[in-house]
């Protein structure tokens, strides 16, 4: 696949990650990221995380402290040059039976090719928007 991708290939690029998370397959979920991918949660105050396995022990370690995580896509925007804005939901409860958790949050990825290069989660809506414009002129 070129590095152009297609409006069809972003989206369904970033539908197939989320497909990936939902599996619980670690393996799966990293074949979204290359050496050089970060994931960056901090708008929130989560920090970011650079690389292949810092990235995967993020996920293990966040997915693994809630039993029945799943991600949700409420909303899924192509923006252009390879961005993706998406709104989800993931639920799930915390270990031992605590309470049920639901977070809400919008997330911007960059795609090249079929490598998510970064993905930015924010809390704030209006925050992420104002991050894709400016990301959007940026990539432009």
């Amino acid at each position: 696949m070129s590095q152009e991708n297609t409006s069809a290939d972003v989206l369904e690029l970033t539908r197939r990650a989320f497909a990936a998370a939902n599996s619980g397959d670690s393996d799966a979920m990293m074949t979204f990221y290359g050496p050089d991918s970060v994931w960056d949660i901090s708008p929130s105050g989560l920090g970011t995380y650079a690389g292949p396995a810092a990235i995967r022990n993020f996920f293990e370690d966040w997915i693994g402290a809630l039993e029945g995580w799943r991600l949700e896509i409420r909303e899924l925007h192509d923006l252009g040059s390879g961005i993706v804005l998406v709104i989800a939901v993931q639920t799930g409860s915390s270990a031992g039976g605590g309470p049920q958790i639901r977070l809400r949050h919008t997330s911007l990825f960059v795609w090249s090719g079929e490598v998510i290069v970064k993905a930015t989660h924010y809390r704030d809506l209006h925050e992420a928007r104002a991050a894709a414009g400016h990301l959007a002129e940026e990539r432009g």
